[in-house]
């Protein structure tokens, strides 16, 4: 994974998410946002390696941003009965409209 990049300010969030894949839909939590990426708590992590599928639902706005992200930080948090995983992820491809929609209405 690579390094982390803190140059931009985050944004608490709570909202649910799915990675997308292959082997099917992996339940997350979007914690929080910034213009580069998202941080994404679950309970499994993806069978693949590589970039993933990302889809994030924003209740609030009744949006759903559809993006490609590239995974750069990993934390394994012991829960007692089980592991649960805060993932950094940037943002490889997204819309203009889906950044556009973050900076003026999330991140603003």
């Amino acid at each position: 994974m690579a390094k982390t990049d803190r140059n931009h300010s985050r944004v608490a969030v709570s909202w649910p998410a799915a990675i997308l894949s292959k082997e099917g839909a992996i339940a997350a939590e979007v914690k929080n946002v910034s213009v580069s990426g998202v941080l994404i708590w679950i309970n499994e992590m993806p069978g693949s390696e590589g970039n993933y599928h990302l889809a994030i639902l924003i209740p609030e706005h009744n949006y759903t941003i559809l993006t490609i992200v590239e995974p750069i930080r990993l934390q394994i948090h012991e829960n007692e009965p089980r592991l649960i995983y805060s993932l950094g992820v940037r943002f490889v491809d997204i819309s203009v409209e889906d950044l556009r929609f973050l900076l003026e209405r999330v991140l603003c």
